[in-house]
């Protein structure tokens, strides 16, 4: 009978080669297959067993992380500055390109949670919700009321012309 390795630990280093592989992730959009690949890893073990390891090695899913962290740090990116940028995109193409415009407000419904009460409703409730979560989730209604009497939706889904 073959013995199981046990599963590394946090003081444990990642080898050169899941260094490479975590070097690589952003480069093929995160899609570990792609960057296994191009770190040596066999297309069996890339497709097949890379994707469990990145879920159940500590070490290494900490290092793929981290890199999405330090990523996000250069860029500077933050959900303010996306939601601004999709309104403002909104705003420029609702004459010319109206699909665009709702596409655009979609995304920020989404983000802000404008859909949440719908899709609860659509579940058969949700076991083990305790009080303070259902709490949790009136906030965010309130919160995206808030945030919808702001944005004159009708003006820019229609257009000035609608």
């Amino acid at each position: 009978m073959k013995k199981r390795k046990k599963s590394q630990t946090k003081n444990q280093q990642l080898t050169h080669r899941q260094e490479i592989f975590v070097a690589l992730l952003p480069k093929h959009n995160w899609i570990i297959y792609k960057a296994g690949i191009a770190a040596g890893f066999t297309h069996y073990y890339a497709k097949n067993r890379l994707p469990a390891i990145v879920c159940s090695n500590v070490v290494l899913r900490e290092a793929v992380a981290g890199k999405k962290a330090e990523i996000a740090k250069e860029a500077k990116i933050e959900a303010k500055d996306i939601l601004d940028a999709f309104l403002d995109l909104a705003q420029r193409c609702k004459e010319k390109h109206p699909a665009v415009a709702v596409r655009c407000l979609e995304n920020i419904a989404k983000h802000v949670g404008f859909y949440a009460e719908d899709n609860l409703q659509k579940q058969d409730g949700i076991p083990g919700l305790t009080r303070e979560e259902w709490e949790q989730l009136e906030q965010v209604e309130e919160r995206v009321r808030t945030l919808s009497e702001r944005i004159d939706w009708e003006q820019i889904v229609k257009g000035p012309d609608g």
